[in-house]
């Protein structure tokens, strides 16, 4: 079925967008939009609402099924073990097991979760994902006010997964995976297609560029802008000044030191915060062996962190795989939430964090009921036009054949003289045929003339060899086959006639004996064997 998707993500410091459209069996990214939102605005919804304008003012949604993702660092994860495996009764005490997790009164949650793979077959493993009403309403009204009504509300961790495994070639590996936002930063490690971990770390590339803007006496927009358009190289603040970083800054070296030192302690916390993390999945999970790590994200653009996580972890650090054919490093490294969310989406068959339940599932129910309810009418609608082209085709089709079948039962008794009702003409008309053939051919056979036995034996007389004591002694014709039997007084003048039935093309083979002698003579014996359709006959004929 057809549908077009609009996946927006929401997130502090811009909004995205991404549309889709699903064909038969596989989808086509179709557009993408990305609005940055003024971090000095004192009212960030007004801003958020802003870039909403600015975004469906320069693109028609109208049909559109509308999905978005919640934001990691409002929403609580944690990993639980149950003794049961049955989805329903884990639902039933979820609630319960929940209670103590959160810091806030369950009936102010929206919960959900789902299954991840455990370390024993007796225990099940699950993600349990909980997120407050008011943000998640919050964010509805968002949408809402611009006529937008997602049908699924994913999380980030889930996301940035299934963006992994869709442009992923490598299978049953375990790896780890970074988003260096503005605000926090998502990590999550995964193992054997299935996510198993994932941990919010309250720290982003504001931090970084708010200690630099209150050292250099900037604006937080003009400190991302600079450094945005002039980035520094972490890996060696000689390879900094080797490129006049510092003047195209427009600042000293000293300022630069004082500012390349800020930038390396803020890696060297986010760097430990990862350790941390690992360690604290390692001790639940055991010691893995990761491939790689994957990084993304507006903090993924900082030359030279990548070398310092991989220094740290001692592991092989590369970039997020996103779609090669765009160029843009902005959507490179920032959308691929939004594409994860998209294939989150389209994966029905993996139950996967939805937080559009209790409350908000009946704002959304109607309109995808409605959406299936349209998609529902145009099956039945081509079901039916099938059915009549069937109906029709066959009552068509069963006119033909018995037209046919009348024009080919005349057209049998006319050229074979039979007037009694034949039940299959063609089969019946096809033996006669063969028979009258066989009767041909034998025919044939028996009047057969020696027209072409003559041909061959005028065609070997103008070969015979000119030579006086050349003797034939006897000719035996026997169907395709004439033997020659004589003696002549040079063995040449035998091979010569030999070669020239050869080279004539006219014999299938010709065989020479000459392996008895007597005085000066040689005695020979030739065998012609003619061919069945000698190739210009008529020619040799004519001649």
């Amino acid at each position: 079925m057809f549908e077009n998707i609009a996946v927006f993500d929401i997130g502090t410091s811009s909004v995205k967008m991404l549309t889709a459209r699903t064909g038969l069996r596989d989808f086509q990214v179709t557009s993408y939009a990305i609005e940055e939102i003024d971090q000095n605005a004192e009212n960030k919804q007004d801003e958020i609402d802003r870039a909403l304008a600015t975004i469906l003012s320069e693109n028609e949604l109208k049909g559109y099924t509308v999905v978005t993702v919640f934001q990691t660092d409002k929403l609580i994860t944690r990993n639980i073990s149950l003794p049961f495996k049955n989805p329903d009764q884990i639902a039933g005490v979820l609630p319960f097991e929940a209670e103590d997790l959160m810091p806030f009164p369950l009936e102010d949650m929206v919960i959900d979760f789902q299954l991840i793979p455990a370390l024993s077959g007796d225990d099940t493993k699950i993600l349990f994902a909980a997120a407050r009403k008011d943000s998640i309403r919050t964010l509805l009204e968002s949408l809402s006010r611009h006529n937008l009504h997602p049908v699924k509300m994913s999380i980030e961790p889930n996301s940035l997964f299934e963006c992994y495994k869709y442009f992923s070639t490598i299978q049953d590996e375990s790896i780890i995976q970074l988003d260096i936002g503005h605000s926090k930063s998502l990590l999550t490690i995964a193992e054997s297609d299935s996510l198993l971990f994932c941990r919010n770390i309250s720290y982003g590339m504001r931090d970084v560029y708010n200690e630099i803007a209150d050292h250099l006496k900037l604006e937080l927009i003009e400190i991302k802008q600079l450094f945005e358009h002039n980035p520094i190289d972490m890996t060696s603040y000689e390879n900094n000044i080797h490129r006049d970083v510092h003047e195209s800054l427009g600042i000293s070296k000293s300022k630069f030191k004082k500012i390349y030192n800020m930038i390396n302690d803020h890696m060297t916390y986010l760097v430990e915060q990862v350790l941390l993390s690992v360690k604290a999945f390692t001790a639940d999970y055991g010691d893995r062996n990761f491939s790689r790590i994957f990084i993304s994200g507006g903090g993924s653009r900082i030359t030279g962190i990548g070398t310092i996580l991989s220094n740290e972890m001692d592991l092989p650090v590369v970039a997020q795989p996103f779609m090669k054919e765009i160029n843009e490093y902005v959507v490179q490294t920032q959308f691929p939430v939004a594409f994860g969310t998209l294939i989150d989406y389209l994966n029905t068959k993996k139950k996967t964090v939805n937080l559009l339940k209790d409350e908000f599932e009946t704002s959304t129910a109607g309109l995808s009921r409605k959406m299936y309810y349209l998609a529902a009418s145009f099956i039945i609608l081509t079901l039916i036009v099938i059915l009549i082209n069937i109906v029709s085709s066959l009552i068509l089709r069963s006119q033909s054949e018995e037209y046919y079948n009348q024009l080919l039962t005349k057209r049998f008794q006319r050229y074979f003289h039979v007037q009694k009702e034949i039940r299959d003409p063609v089969k019946e008309a096809t033996r006669l045929y063969k028979d009258m053939k066989k009767e041909v051919d034998n025919l044939e056979s028996f009047l057969k003339t020696d027209v072409k036995v003559l041909e061959t034996l005028k065609t070997i007389l103008q070969y015979f060899p000119s030579e006086s004591s050349f003797e034939l002694n006897n000719m035996v014709i026997n169907e395709n086959i004439i033997r020659i039997d004589g003696v002549i007084g040079s063995g040449l003048k035998i091979d010569q006639f030999k070669n020239k039935l050869n080279d004539s093309n006219l014999f299938e083979s010709v065989v020479l004996n000459t392996n008895i002698k007597k005085g000066n003579n040689v005695r020979f014996a030739m065998t012609i064997k003619m061919k069945t359709n000698v190739p210009g006959a008529e020619d040799n004929e004519a001649q």
